[in-house]
């Protein structure tokens, strides 16, 4: 518990919280107490998760310690993963954070040197061209072609039917 919280209105709606929950024992309640604080606290603000991480969740955190990330990065990543997937995705956010860890990022620094890196190579290769979007089922059919003609004859058809 924070040494910030020691009103005993606090301490007490946190007991009676946890016993609400069942929590009993002491590991229970420094589980149920990071949730709230620390790497899970950063995730699931970032990734809007409400009520904290779940079990897996948690052990795909806890992978990351290995990285010796900042919470900084940590948040960075976290809002990179939403940005592009539009989810709390946290097998691409644990991808951004293997390729941080093999470039050696330590700082926010490291990471705009890194975006520009990528950005001039990919500036170098072309590899800013979009791919031509793939046909769907709608367009697996040969469109019809029409001329002048066919419009004139058309336009014929439709006048004269609203002369009858």
């Amino acid at each position: 518990m924070s040494p910030r919280k020691k009103k005993t209105n606090y301490i007490e709606a946190i007991g009676l919280s946890w016993a609400s929950q069942g929590i009993t024992t002491p590991q229970e309640a420094e589980t149920e107490s990071a949730n709230f604080s620390g790497r899970y606290a950063i995730v699931a603000r970032a990734f809007g998760i409400q009520g904290g991480l779940k079990p897996d969740q948690m052990k795909i955190v806890d992978g990351w310690e290995a990285y010796h990330f900042t919470d900084s990065i940590i948040a960075e990543a976290c809002k990179r993963t939403v940005l592009q997937t539009g989810d709390a995705n946290f097998p691409y956010l644990s991808k951004i954070l293997k390729n941080w860890h093999k470039q050696q990022v330590n700082s926010l620094q490291d990471i705009e040197k890194c975006d520009e890196s990528y950005k001039r190579q990919r500036k170098s290769t072309g590899a800013s061209q979009k791919p031509a979007p793939k046909k769907n089922q709608f367009q697996n059919f040969p469109q019809r072609a029409y001329s002048n003609q066919d419009f004139n004859a058309l336009e014929k058809q439709l006048l004269q039917g609203r002369k009858n």
